[in-house]
C-alpha cells in the first residue's frame, strides 16, 4: 500500500482526474442544491433506521449490569452514534460510562470515557476542556501501556489544536497518532488521522500536501468501504478547491458528498455539505439559489440540533438575502442570530471547568500531604537507625566486661574455666544470632530509605515539572527576559530603549460586527484574530504589549535591541494586512485594519506587584497612537521618522502635513508596497 500511496503522489498534479477515479459512485441524478421534493418529509422517511440502531444501542446498554464492563461499551458506542446527530447526548452518554469506569476502577476504560467526553466537548466548541479531558485519557493510557489508546489519545488532542487552527501543533501530535497507528496497522484510524492532517494542511493553503494526504486516507476508505468517511473526504476535497476558486469542481463534489450522507441519514453531515454548496452559489452571484440550499442546510441543522452549524447558517442566510435584494428577511435571519441563546452549552462549559479545577486542587492537597509523610517517614527512619547503633554498642561493650571478668577468674578457679568457656561460647552464639537479626533489620531499613529516596525523587520530579509549567505561562504573559528578571527577586523596574518602532493596529468593522453576534461569537473571533496577529509576531521577531478592545499594540526592538526594528515592524505591518484578508475570506467577515507606525526611544518596565504587566511609555507610543487613529483602513500611516529609516527600500506615498492631536502639524506617509530589491514594479496593496 505505500507504494501505491507513493505512485498516487506523484499523480497529484493531475488532481481532479485522480480524484474522479477513487470517488465513490453514489451520486444520483438528483441534484441537492435543487429541492424537488419536500426535505422534511424526505428526512422522515430516513431517520427510521437511525432510530433504530439508537433504540438497540439503547436496548443492548440495558441488557448488562452496573458492573458489566459490556454497559460501558454499549454507552461507548451509543456516544459515538449521537455524535452525528446530538453532540449534548452524546457527552452526557459518555459521562455517564466515565462515573461507571471509576467506581470500577478501571483505568483502561476511564481513558476511553474521558476521550469520549472530551470528543463530544469539542464538538461543542469546549475546546479547554476537551484538551484536559484527552491529556487525562492519554496519561492513564500510558500508565496502562495501552498502544492503541496512547494514539486514540494523541489523535483526540490534534483535533482540538486542528479546529482552533493552531496548525503546527496540530501536527504534532498527529504525526505521533499516525506512527502509532501505522505500527499497529489499524486502517481505519490510520485514514482518520491521514484525514485531519490534511485539514491543517488546507488551512495553511498547502493544497499539495493536504490533497496528498486526503488521497491516501480516501483510497482507505474505499477500501474499507467505510462509506461516512467517504462522505467526509469527499467535502474536505470540494473544500480544497472552493479556495482555489475552482467552483465547478468543489460544486461536484460537495453535491456528491450530500449524496452520501443523505443515504447514512447523517443530518449533520447533510447540513455541512449544502451549507457549501449555498456558499459556492452565493460566490457565483447565483443569490436564488444559494438562499435555497441554505434553508435546507438549515432544516438538517435543526434537526441535529447542532447550534453552531445554525449559527453560522443564520449569518450565510442574511448575506445571501441581503445581495438577493431581501433585506425584510436577512434583517430577520440576523436577529434570530441574536436571539439565538446557548444557554446549556455555557452551564456544561462552567460544570466541567469547575470540576477540572476541583480536581486539581484535591491533587495538589493529596500532593502536599504525601510529602509531609515522607518526612515523618524520613524521621522515624532516623531514630530507628540510631536505636540499632546503640543496641550495637551496649553489645560490644557487653563483651568486652565479660571477657575482662573471665580473664580475673581464670587464675584463681582454673578447673572451672571450661565451664565458663563453654557458658560463654554458648552465650555468642546467642548474642551472633541476635547481631544477624540486627544485621537483616538494618538491611530493610537501608532497602526502605532507598525507597523512600526514590520516591522523593520522583516527587521532586513532579514538582519540577509544575515548575517548568509555571515558568511557561509567565513567558506567554511577559517577554524571557523579563520574565527572568521577575525570577530573580526584581520587582517594579523600568529600562530605557533609545531606537524602537511601536505600531498600533486596530480592527475597522468590528463594532458593527459586534452589534450583530452573541457576546460569546464575538471573544472567539476577536481571540482567533489576535492568535493569527501572534503568530505573524512570533515569526517576525516582535513583541507583544498588550490589546486594549479591538485594538493590537507591539513593539520592534526591545527587550532586545536589534538594529533592523524599523524594516521588522514594517515586513510585519505587511503581514498582518495580508493574515487578515485570509481571515476574512474563510470565515465571510468584513473586517479591516488600521495600522499606524513611529519611530524613536521608549521606556519599558513592569509594574505593579500582583497583577503585574510589562508595558511601554514615552512619547513615541503617543504619536504611534496618533499615527493609527488618523489613519485609513487597509493601510500603513507613519511619520517622517520611520519614513527617513525605509525610503530607501520600501515604497511610500506621501499623505502631506496632517493635524496631529497634541503634536500639531506633521508630514506623515503611507507605506503601500514591499521592498524595492524584490520587485522592479511598484507592488500596490489592495485590501
Amino acid at each position: 500500500m505505500k507504494r501505491l500511496f507513493d505512485i498516487l503522489h506523484r499523480l497529484l498534479p493531475f488532481g481532479f482526474v485522480l480524484l474522479c477515479a477513487v470517488l465513490p459512485s453514489y451520486a444520483q441524478q438528483t441534484t441537492p442544491g435543487t429541492a424537488q421534493n419536500n426535505p422534511v418529509q424526505q428526512n422522515r422517511q430516513k431517520t427510521s433506521s437511525l432510530q433504530q440502531r439508537l433504540d438497540s444501542l439503547q436496548k443492548r446498554v440495558e441488557t448488562f449490569s452496573a458492573t458489566d464492563t459490556r454497559r460501558m461499551d454499549a454507552l461507548l458506542a451509543l456516544s459515538k452514534e449521537y455524535l452525528t446527530v446530538d453532540a449534548d447526548k452524546a457527552m452526557r452518554t459518555a459521562e455517564t460510562a466515565l462515573d461507571i469506569a471509576k467506581k470500577l476502577g478501571l483505568t483502561e476504560y476511564i481513558a476511553a470515557s474521558k476521550n469520549a467526553v472530551g470528543v463530544a466537548a469539542r464538538v461543542q466548541g469546549l475546546y479547554a476542556v476537551a484538551a484536559s479531558l484527552h491529556f487525562d485519557a492519554l496519561a492513564l493510557s500510558k500508565t496502562a501501556q495501552n498502544q492503541e489508546a496512547i494514539g486514540t489519545a494523541l489523535h483526540s488532542i490534534g483535533r482540538v489544536y486542528e479546529v482552533q487552527r493552531e496548525n503546527e501543533k496540530a501536527l504534532t501530535y498527529l504525526r505521533q497518532a499516525l506512527e502509532i497507528r501505522e505500527s499497529l496497522v489499524n486502517l481505519s484510524e490510520i485514514a482518520e488521522t491521514m484525514h485531519y492532517m490534511g485539514n491543517c494542511f488546507g488551512n495553511q493553503r498547502q493544497f499539495d500536501s493536504a490533497m496528498k494526504y486526503y488521497t491516501r486516507a480516501l483510497l482507505i476508505r474505499r477500501e474499507l468501504f467505510e462509506a461516512r468517511g467517504i462522505g467526509t473526504l469527499t467535502n474536505n476535497i470540494g473544500w480544497l478547491f472552493r479556495l482555489q476558486q475552482r467552483y465547478d469542481t468543489a460544486l461536484t463534489l460537495f453535491q456528491q458528498a450530500y449524496t452520501i450522507f443523505d443515504s447514512l441519514e447523517d443530518t449533520r453531515g447533510k447540513a455541512l455539505s449544502l451549507d457549501n454548496i449555498g456558499i459556492i452559489y452565493f460566490q457565483q452571484k447565483q443569490y436564488g439559489q444559494s438562499i435555497e440550499t441554505l434553508e435546507r442546510a438549515l432544516n438538517f441543522a435543526e434537526i441535529a440540533h447542532d447550534r453552531r452549524e445554525i449559527n453560522d447558517l443564520y449569518a450565510a442566510l442574511a448575506n445571501s438575502n441581503e445581495a438577493f435584494g431581501a433585506f425584510k428577511e436577512a434583517n430577520a435571519y440576523r436577529k434570530m442570530r441574536d436571539a439565538l441563546k446557548d444557554s446549556l452549552f455555557n452551564e456544561r462549559s462552567a460544570k466541567l471547568v469547575a470540576e477540572l479545577n476541583s480536581r486539581y486542587e484535591d491533587e495538589k492537597r493529596e500532593q502536599q500531604i504525601k510529602i509531609l509523610q515522607l518526612d515523618a517517614e524520613q524521621s522515624r527512619l532516623q531514630r530507628y537507625l540510631w536505636a540499632a547503633l546503640g543496641v550495637l554498642s551496649i553489645g560490644a561493650l557487653g563483651v568486652l566486661w565479660y571477657n575482662n571478668r573471665s580473664k580475673s577468674k581464670r587464675n584463681k578457679e582454673l578447673h572451672v574455666q571450661k565451664k565458663e568457656i563453654q557458658e560463654r561460647s554458648a552465650d555468642l552464639e546467642k548474642m551472633n544470632v541476635k547481631m544477624q537479626d540486627v544485621n537483616h533489620e538494618l538491611a530493610a531499613a537501608y532497602e526502605e530509605a532507598d525507597a523512600l529516596n526514590s520516591h522523593l525523587t520522583d516527587t521532586l520530579q513532579a514538582l519540577q515539572f509544575e515548575k517548568a509549567n509555571a515558568d511557561g505561562l509567565l513567558l506567554n504573559i511577559l517577554p524571557a527576559a523579563i520574565a527572568e528578571r521577575l525570577k530573580n527577586g526584581e520587582q517594579s523596574f523600568a529600562q530605557r530603549y533609545s531606537a524602537t518602532t511601536i505600531l498600533f493596529a486596530d480592527l475597522v468593522g468590528f463594532t458593527q460586527l459586534a452589534a450583530s453576534m452573541a457576546p460569546e461569537e464575538l471573544v472567539q473571533i476577536l481571540s482567533e484574530v489576535f492568535v493569527m496577529f501572534d503568530n505573524v509576531l512570533e515569526r517576525n521577531g516582535c513583541e507583544k504589549i498588550k490589546t486594549i478592545g479591538d485594538c493590537y499594540m507591539m513593539a520592534s526592538g526591545l527587550p532586545q535591541e536589534r538594529p533592523d526594528h524599523a524594516r521588522v515592524a514594517a515586513n510585519t505591518a505587511f503581514e498582518l494586512l495580508v493574515e487578515l484578508n485570509k481571515f476574512n475570506e474563510q470565515f465571510r467577515t468584513e473586517l479591516r485594519l488600521r495600522i499606524g507606525i513611529h519611530t524613536g526611544p521608549v521606556v519599558a518596565g513592569v509594574i505593579g506587584r500582583k497583577k503585574f504587566a510589562f508595558d511601554i511609555w514615552g512619547d513615541t507610543v503617543n504619536i504611534a497612537s496618533r499615527m493609527e487613529s488618523h489613519g485609513e483602513a487597509g493601510k500603513i500611516h507613519c511619520t517622517e521618522d520611520f519614513y527617513m529609516l525605509l525610503k530607501d527600500d520600501f515604497l511610500f506615498e506621501a499623505r502631506g502635513e496632517v493635524e496631529i492631536k497634541g503634536r500639531g502639524t506633521m508630514q506623515t506617509f503611507f507605506m503601500v508596497g514591499s521592498a524595492k530589491e524584490h520587485s522592479t514594479d511598484a507592488i500596490s496593496l489592495t485590501l
